[in-house]
């Protein structure tokens, strides 16, 4: 499938950009937790896998399951396909490039996965619905979907546009990069416009001579709590956890995340 096609949508912008994502987003502690609801024996479908922070590790312990590993990115498959050429296991992964709000596989699983906050890019009611929907067409009637978004954070949404925040120096191989990020929220869609500034310098943050700045420009819709509870049950689905942390403590509201096991709810 080619992206061409989607480049007028919102969806495309978000994370086109893959020469720095393995080394910010790498932290690999929750696969635990989306191990316990994974049967090894079965098929597995993984949306937004990216560059297969999960699906590498996940796939390491498939027995006769496979993961299918659907993103939207192709230069994040692309950085997935390289992995899969290295790995002892890519007889287990099936990548597909495709959009969650539309596609068909001709197949149901037991266990639908998207993790890393990734149903936050999603802007539009419309657009949710369509997700869930589709979901539900590829879930068993007995199947589970596990998520994770964003709980939102005041401070966070308060911050000065004009200002750069959370900057860090991440190693990159024999280099260092550092990152930092602004942010714009709009209370009225609930969209948070974020811009991340990554340089390349060395160890102490000073930028390196001859190389540009890199800028990426994604935008994140913020769901609240009670607001995607409705919407699941809105969606004929229904609530089985909810977690504040890959723990499995129950929600509270005290992090970042909420952690959802949701099903189909009974007819």
């Amino acid at each position: 499938m080619s992206n061409n096609k989607f480049k007028n949508d919102y969806f495309y912008e978000n994370y086109r950009l893959a020469e720095f994502y393995d080394e910010l987003y790498g932290d690999i502690s929750d696969i635990p937790f989306w191990l316990r609801y994974i049967n090894t024996n079965e098929d597995v479908l993984e949306i937004a896998c990216g560059t297969g922070r999960l699906t590498i590790p996940l796939s390491e312990k498939m027995q006769k399951g496979i993961i299918y590993a659907l993103d939207y990115s192709s230069e994040m498959l692309e950085k997935l396909n390289e992995k899969i050429a290295y790995s002892d296991h890519k007889d287990k992964i099936f990548p597909i490039l495709g959009d969650m709000r539309n596609f068909d596989l001709g197949k149901k699983f037991k266990t639908i996965i998207i993790s890393a906050n990734s149903l936050n890019h999603i802007e539009k009611n419309e657009d949710l619905i369509k997700v869930f929907e589709n979901f539900k067409n590829h879930l068993d009637d007995d199947g589970k979907i596990l998520f994770d978004v964003l709980n939102p954070k005041f401070e966070f949404l308060q911050r000065d546009f004009n200002k750069r925040y959370d900057f860090m120096v991440i190693k990159k191989g024999n280099l260092y990069f550092s990152m930092e990020e602004s942010n714009r929220y709009e209370h009225k869609t609930q969209i948070n416009s974020v811009s991340y500034f990554y340089n390349y310098c060395d160890a102490n943050g000073v930028k390196t001579y001859g190389h540009s700045e890199y800028r990426m420009d994604i935008k994140v819709r913020l769901f609240f709590p009670q607001e995607m509870d409705a919407y699941i049950k809105f969606l004929g689905l229904k609530i089985d956890g909810k977690f504040d942390n890959f723990n499995g403590d129950n929600f509270t509201g005290k992090t970042s995340e909420q952690i959802y096991i949701v099903s189909k709810a009974d007819m």
